[in-house]
């Protein structure tokens, strides 16, 4: 969202005389500056920084590194929206004036962006860990969960809120002067992550939260067997149709001219094994877990996961002799659809305004109705 800039990872050596360590040694001291301070200024302070060190130094000397982070930080005061309108933006949403555009930008890029309500989250249930363990407090086990759901509250990807945000707040308003960071509307293609790639990670994590269903159950006697056997039927069954319609439909898929296959990467992965862990602990200061004698709470979520496991192991070995371009959410049309595969349609999104649409990729919307609904303006 604006011209691309450089982080400290990709500090190279195309400069004559400026080492690559002091390179990236100086543009880590520079993240105290905001981010679209530094895609317009941070080559500019290097070079002056490495004529200062003189020739051959690798790091930047610690009082050097302290100052950059003093006048980072009131950089980031003095650039920051006046009060009332970070407030009105805190609680209503509302979207900030114009002036104000790169510091959106920045926030939206940053890496602690939308992380509070998740987080907010955790820490009630770590509230609930405190206050209402068993025997008068929390179990170490307890705490743990806790800070487990903070953990997946972290690494959950957000790219939808993130592109829901950009959106609201970064498209400019008639009468408004342009700005670096201003997005337009467009059609854009509709991202899909391959199946190939995710349904091993769903697959084992669904595995391990079945065995720990299983030994719940166990304990527990005949009742949630009965509940086992009868789930595991009917995914047998379910993995039984999504075989027999993968034969019959996926040779015969249409082409997805307005789809774009994403690898799930390791937030993907990591993200699964974390929400499984966290179903899977269960602990004892749980809201809702007084309603479930312990050895139950674990096999709850047996039930859905003996229905949904048999599938995701056949849709797994499918998929590794399968075609490449079969996404996860094509599987997953396979199991619960009768008709054929749809062919994914361009959706609305926005593309930034100095950048012409690539092609075959976005399109900008020729006419017609606005791709996104008026934005209430600031008093």
């Amino acid at each position: 969202m604006g011209a691309p800039g450089r982080g400290p990872e990709e500090a190279t050596a195309d400069r004559a005389g400026i080492e690559p360590s002091f390179e990236r040694s100086v543009r880590r001291w520079l993240w105290a500056y905001p981010r679209r301070w530094r895609w317009a200024r941070a080559d500019e302070v290097v070079g002056t920084l490495a004529d200062l060190a003189g020739p051959g130094a690798t790091r930047l000397n610690l009082r050097s590194g302290l100052g950059l982070v003093i006048h980072g930080l009131r950089t980031r005061r003095r650039m920051r929206p006046p009060l009332r309108h970070v407030a009105r933006y805190a609680l209503v949403n509302a979207p900030l004036p114009w002036q104000y555009r790169g510091w959106m930008a920045d926030r939206i890029a940053s890496p602690l962006f939308n992380r509070g309500p998740l987080l907010g989250l955790a820490s009630f249930f770590f509230v609930f860990a405190v206050l209402r363990g068993h025997d008068g407090g929390a179990t170490p086990v307890d705490l743990a969960w806790a800070g487990l759901l903070a953990l997946t509250c972290w690494v959950t990807p957000r790219d939808a809120v993130r592109r829901a945000e950009a959106a609201r707040h970064l498209v400019g308003r008639p009468g408004e002067p342009p700005t670096p960071w201003d997005l337009r509307a467009a059609w854009v293609l509709r991202d899909r992550v391959t199946g190939r790639s995710l349904l091993p990670t769903l697959t084992l994590v669904a595995g391990t939260v079945a065995l720990g269903g299983v030994a719940s159950a166990v304990i527990l006697g005949t009742g949630p067997l009965a509940a086992l056997a009868a789930s595991a039927v009917l995914g047998a069954a379910g993995a039984v149709r999504l075989a027999t319609r993968w034969r019959r439909r996926v040779p015969a898929r249409p082409p997805q001219p307005a789809r774009r296959l994403l690898a799930a990467g390791r937030s993907w992965r990591l993200s699964a094994w974390c929400w499984g862990a966290v179903a899977l602990g269960s602990p004892s200061s749980w809201p809702l877990a007084g309603l479930v004698a312990p050895p139950g709470r674990a096999s709850i979520l047996l039930v859905p996961t003996a229905l949904v496991l048999p599938s995701l192991v056949v849709g797994w070995l499918l998929a590794r002799r399968g075609p490449d371009d079969l996404a996860m959410m094509d599987v997953w049309r396979l199991l619960v659809d009768t008709g054929p595969l749809p062919v994914d349609a361009l959706q609305r999104g926005v593309v930034p305004a100095w950048e012409p649409p690539p092609e075959p990729g976005p399109v900008p919307l020729p006419g017609g109705p606005p791709l996104l609904p008026p934005t209430p303006g600031l008093a």
